[in-house]
């Protein structure tokens, strides 16, 4: 007759696991009971009241992500930035995707200058899903500070597509487009900065500059003049409008921009000087020769009008 086996309830390893399950449990809710807690002194101001109870939590729960990441928040709120950033850190390495604490270590970053670390934090967010609007702002501004001008272009893309109504985001995404050539795309993405915030002279200028460096003078001519069509009184921008117009044999159009340039910097012989050249290659030698003279009595040593006036004085013996 067989022997009968007799059940003796769970096995000593069944009873562990058990066991470890309810003393698992039981530290959590001691854990969500201190975090808890620390929600209500805050609610009372009580900071470093709601700071102690919190490492309470991360003590008894260490990979308690929520807990870590209020010790980063109200750390910052503390004047505490250095222990917020490690504390925002230990949350992001208990879960990466951690898209509330991404974004407040990147703009924790980024207000203290650090703008390498809050571009990596930042574009992490923004790789893993993360699209809240002032957050994508402050990834758009670490990136243009940055000169990376492709994660420029592709978060101000994702902005867009939130709120199409930030002249800022239309004015770093110009630039970039300038920085990388594509010059239609600048025009029209700084127009719509212009119609959006009647100040972005200096943007379309920067571009225009872009373009001057480049010799691409018709570029330049066109962003120089949606700046000008905002102040006119941009002496340096009128100097390079006229003379890109010159390099375009454009002489005739580029006479008024250097009238008023020498009106706004009359101190500066380069002025008199190239407002000579135009005026003489317009037939206007008289004119012409009154401009070189004064270049000459601002600057005597000034080469390039000893010559100008030499060849218009010779086209005025011809005359």
């Amino acid at each position: 007759m067989p022997k009968r086996i007799l059940s003796t309830g769970p096995s000593a390893s069944s009873s562990r696991s058990g066991c470890w399950i309810d003393m698992q449990k039981q530290q959590d809710e001691e854990a969500a009971a201190h975090y808890r807690r620390a929600m209500q002194f805050h609610q009372f101001d009580q900071v470093h009241a709601a700071i102690d109870s919190l490492k309470k939590a991360v003590k008894i729960s260490p990979s308690y992500a929520g807990a870590w990441e209020q010790l980063g928040v109200l750390s910052i709120e503390a004047g505490d930035t250095n222990r917020a950033r490690e504390y925002l850190r230990q949350a992001i390495s208990l879960d990466a995707d951690r898209m509330s604490s991404l974004a407040r270590l990147g703009r924790l970053e980024y207000s203290e200058g650090h703008l390498e670390q809050a571009l990596s934090t930042l574009w992490q967010y923004f790789k893993s899903g993360g699209d809240e609007l002032d957050t994508l702002l402050v990834l758009a501004r670490a990136a243009f500070e940055l000169n990376s001008c492709s994660k420029v272009l592709k978060t101000t893309s994702a902005i867009i597509e939130l709120d199409d109504d930030f002249a800022e985001v239309w004015e770093m995404r110009g630039l970039c487009q300038a920085q990388k050539s594509k010059y239609n795309a600048a025009c029209i993405s700084l127009n719509v900065a212009i119609d959006l915030e009647f100040n972005s002279c200096a943007a379309a200028a920067q571009v225009g500059d872009i373009c001057y460096e480049a010799e691409n003078y018709e570029r330049a001519v066109d962003f120089y003049r949606l700046c000008l069509a905002i102040d006119w009184n941009q002496p340096r921008v009128l100097l390079r409008m006229a003379n890109s117009l010159w390099f375009m044999d454009r002489w005739s159009a580029a006479i008024p921009f250097m009238e008023d340039y020498t009106k706004a910097i009359p101190d500066d012989p380069r002025g008199w000087n190239n407002l000579g050249v135009f005026l003489r290659e317009k037939g206007e030698v008289k004119r012409a020769i009154e401009c070189f003279n004064h270049a000459l009595k601002l600057d005597p040593g000034l080469k390039a009008a000893e010559k100008n006036i030499s060849t218009a004085k010779h086209m005025q013996v011809l005359l």
